[in-house]
């Protein structure tokens, strides 16, 4: 299980790589949230989406593993309410 966690740290690290790869170039110093699309060269918005596919891809275990540990120590109310707010967070998107 501590691999899965792991895999999800790395995986949360090409996430924010690829997410710099919009935010972060020359000429680019607004602190808004949404990035300038139409200066980004399509070589970076390609790479920026394989690496935050990637990066979710090596989370996804991650989160399996987290619910596997809090299933492990933690008691039956806790992990109700773990499960809901997984749901919850389901449902929402």
């Amino acid at each position: 299980m501590e691999t899965y966690a792991l895999m999800g740290f790395v995986g949360g690290i090409i996430f924010v790589i690829g997410d710099c790869l919009l935010y972060c170039y020359k000429g680019y110093s607004d602190l808004g949230i949404d990035p300038l699309w139409i200066e980004v060269d399509e070589w970076r918005f390609v790479l920026s989406a394989w690496l935050g596919f990637t990066g979710m891809v090596l989370m996804l275990p991650a989160f399996y593993s987290y619910y596997k540990m809090i299933e492990e120590t933690c008691g039956k109310v806790l992990r109700m309410l773990v499960s809901f707010m997984a749901e919850k967070s389901l449902k929402e998107r």
